[in-house]
């Protein structure tokens, strides 16, 4: 299984006031049973690779190849094959459902991509199995769960129809730190059992690092892979153009204030385990930065 991004610009609204550039011109290549991280904050893009690689949308300049399929812009053909590899769970897993019943979501998609109909009375149960739901969910309603077992039911309906790769928008907002260690088990299996490629989207740091084999940082529009130091779990997370980082510390999303750290007399007036302040002496500040603490080590968002 490889995914390859190749050239690849997205722009929304072009030639309109509102235009803005989403991807620009990114090159890289997923390939295998792996787990990625896609690491970056809200709008950054990520969602964008999601729905680029299950061609929900179509590249401005570029293409995505995903084993024999091409989304440069032009029609696919067999585009039901294509989804019918790429599993993609919504950061609002409730945007998924459609039916009445837990029963007639897990089925849906197994009758959608006519996926071992033969079995339709045995995989849902398996499925609910495998991500901690019992038999017991089948008659709910599934816009009724709460947001943990809302999120384990997209997980089993993805799952059902056996996808190559799985896609997974911020899979643990609403999850608490058992709930996450109970994914980050089912995910490992899902890799090494099961031989499926994993991609992560998420601003959750300490999540993507202890369980990524490769992850990517989105920088002003574009990825950088950066090296995972499993040891001592480094983190460093881009922030954006709006004067503000984001930090994910013990599990809670923080914002950070970004300053000019252009001068070379910077020194840290306060350290603590979230952040640590810093002073200057720039008063035009051009390049935006902000240094935040995990452990003892300290890290520069830019």
């Amino acid at each position: 299984m490889e995914i390859k991004f190749d050239n690849v610009t997205l722009v929304t609204n072009l030639g309109t006031p509102l235009e803005k550039t989403i991807l620009n011109n990114v090159n890289f290549k997923l390939s295998g049973n792996k787990i990625y991280g896609i690491l970056g904050n809200s709008n950054s893009g990520k969602t964008s690779l999601a729905e680029l690689i299950s061609a929900l949308i179509k590249p401005t300049k570029g293409k995505v190849i995903v084993n024999e399929f091409v989304n440069d812009g032009g029609r696919i053909k067999n585009v039901n094959k294509l989804r019918l590899l790429t599993g993609y769970i919504y950061k609002n897993p409730y945007d998924m459902f459609i039916c009445k019943n837990v029963k007639k979501e897990l089925e849906f998609g197994m009758k959608y991509f006519k996926y071992k109909l033969e079995k339709l009375k045995i995989r849902p149960n398996d499925a609910l199995k495998m991500v901690g739901l019992s038999e017991d969910y089948m008659n709910k309603n599934p816009l009724e769960l709460d947001l943990k077992d809302a999120k384990k039911l997209a997980l089993a309906c993805t799952i059902i129809y056996n996808p190559k790769v799985i896609i997974f928008d911020e899979p643990t907002i609403g999850l608490n730190y058992k709930d996450k260690k109970e994914l980050i088990r089912l995910l490992k299996t899902l890799k090494d059992k099961y031989n499926k490629m994993i991609i992560l989207l998420s601003k959750d740091t300490d999540f993507l690092y202890s369980i990524s084999d490769y992850t990517y940082i989105f920088d002003k529009s574009n990825l950088k892979q950066y090296q995972i130091d499993p040891k001592n779990k480094q983190v460093i997370i881009v922030g954006d153009e709006q004067n503000e980082g984001f930090a994910y510390i013990n599990g809670e999303e923080r914002t950070i204030s970004v300053y000019d750290l252009n001068s070379e007399n910077v020194t840290f007036s306060e350290k603590n385990d979230q952040y640590a302040n810093i002073s200057y002496d720039s008063i035009y500040p051009f390049n935006y930065y902000a240094i935040y603490r995990v452990g003892d080590n300290f890290y520069k968002v830019y």
